[in-house]
């Protein structure tokens, strides 16, 4: 069954006698910030963490929610609805007017920033979900680029008063990979290449880890960085201190998700094959030092 329409002197009917509802402005916060209903919420259609906004601000999927957009023609309304009707949301209502309209009405609007931020998890111990979590990397030399992935062993991320307070993760660096290779005798050649003494040392070395020793959270908007990481990445027996600026969203009230995106130097940690810092010479076996590194990570609360 597809989503509702709400007619204007309906809702405004709804407003008046307060029904329980949740009104959902799904534009840009930039416009809901510049004019919206008074105590609605706002998750941008937009942002590719749509989702698990909505999963954060409106985790009852049997409340009443009311979906609207600038009106004048847009869609977003509609997609927004459609969208939540996937996510398992039952009663939803698409507002046949939007903000544009709805001043035109001399309905009654506020400024201001989200009269509503996602919610605070509960605190404890989250475990990393190995199976759902994913490390990708990808390595370039002088003529092409390789990419693949490499898998958790296991982690966690400690919440406490609704904020990150602690976390470890190990890599299991057997695990390496790769994706791009179609020939299986050359994926297994780079395979074993990367985990031999040029590279890894996967037998000496068979973890990496990271131990969390500070997270701060950083002001943005939705879909951007919301924490900046720091902390202690050993590999090969090497230790440095890294800062990793991440996305952690929360998913109802016992789950957490996060993405990040980072380079390492791998020279740092002794991975030193076909370095032009290091060596001069090499012509096409140049490798270059940076690692492209993209992290998800799924957690649930123990």
């Amino acid at each position: 069954m597809r989503p509702r329409k709400l007619s204007f002197d309906n809702f405004q009917a709804w407003v008046k006698g307060k029904a329980d509802i949740a009104i959902l402005n799904v534009m840009p916060r930039e416009y809901y910030e510049e004019a919206h209903i008074e105590g609605s919420l706002n998750a941008c259609i937009y942002e590719i963490d749509f989702p698990n906004q909505i999963k954060s601000v409106l985790p009852d999927l049997k409340k009443i929610i009311v979906v609207h957009d600038l009106g004048a023609g847009s869609q977003a309304a509609a997609v927004a609805a459609t969208r939540l009707q996937k996510l398992g949301y039952q009663k939803i209502y698409q507002l046949e007017v939007g903000t544009t309209e709805l001043r035109n009405k001399n309905f009654p609007l506020i400024k201001g920033k989200p009269v509503l931020v996602l919610q605070k998890t509960n605190d404890g111990t989250y475990v990393l979900d190995t199976a759902k979590s994913t490390c990708h990397w990808r390595g370039r030399n002088i003529t092409t680029t390789h990419m693949g992935t490499v898998n958790f062993s296991d982690g966690r991320i400690v919440i406490k008063d609704g904020l990150i307070e602690d976390g470890q993760f190990t890599i299991d660096m057997n695990t390496i990979n790769d994706l791009d290779l179609i020939d299986p005798t050359y994926k297994n050649m780079l395979e074993n290449h990367l985990k031999s003494e040029d590279f890894f040392s996967v037998s000496e070395y068979p973890k990496a880890t990271f131990l969390l020793t500070k997270a701060i959270p950083v002001k943005a908007k939705p879909g951007l960085n919301n924490y900046k990481l720091t902390g202690d990445f050993t590999l090969k027996n090497k230790t440095h201190r890294i800062s990793i600026p991440a996305i952690i969203s929360i998913v109802g009230h016992n789950e957490l998700s996060g993405q990040a995106h980072l380079n390492l130097d791998r020279t740092k940690w002794g991975v030193t094959y076909g370095s032009g810092k290091l060596f001069t010479g090499l012509l096409h076996h140049l490798v270059h030092d940076l690692i492209d590194i993209e992290l998800r990570l799924y957690a649930k609360l123990k």
